[in-house]
């Protein structure tokens, strides 16, 4: 018989790597970057195959303490960090393709193309990515 990943397992394990008892949340040293190459991540992506934005205002970022675990609205056990928002001051002309994340040692743990490219080379143009775990059990019943 298959094991089930219950509702409130699913929220436990979030919390837990969110605030795992004496230790550092999953986050803590993880740093986000956008991509402005056009390349489709894989399972076996490395922080080669990415090439980061240089728009005028672009720094990559650490992601925050995420926040207290839920059970999201389709029934999976969810926590989720605060919104991480780029906002270009200008130049030069580039597109954003998705983001990446990564470690100290510099390994990419996961990484995202957008559904649809964001331009980045206008003053004001903006990106933002909400970084989130979910978890859910393949069984139904």
């Amino acid at each position: 018989m298959p094991i089930i990943l219950c509702r409130t397992a699913a929220k436990k394990m979030g919390e837990f790597l969110r605030d795992p008892a004496g230790a550092p949340s999953f986050f803590e040293g993880m740093g986000i970057a956008l991509f402005k190459n056009d390349f489709i991540p894989t399972l076996d992506s490395v922080l080669a195959d990415f090439t980061e934005c240089n728009f005028a205002g672009y720094a990559p970022q650490s992601i925050s303490t995420p926040n207290p675990a839920i059970v999201n609205g389709n029934g999976r056990g969810e926590v989720e960090a605060d919104p991480v928002i780029w906002l270009s001051s200008g130049g030069p002309v580039q597109t954003a393709f998705g983001y990446f994340i990564y470690d100290l040692a510099l390994g990419v743990h996961w990484c995202q193309r957008f559904n649809a490219p964001a331009p980045m080379g206008v003053a004001g143009a903006e990106a933002k990515v909400t970084v989130f775990f979910t978890w859910f059990s393949e069984f139904t019943g």
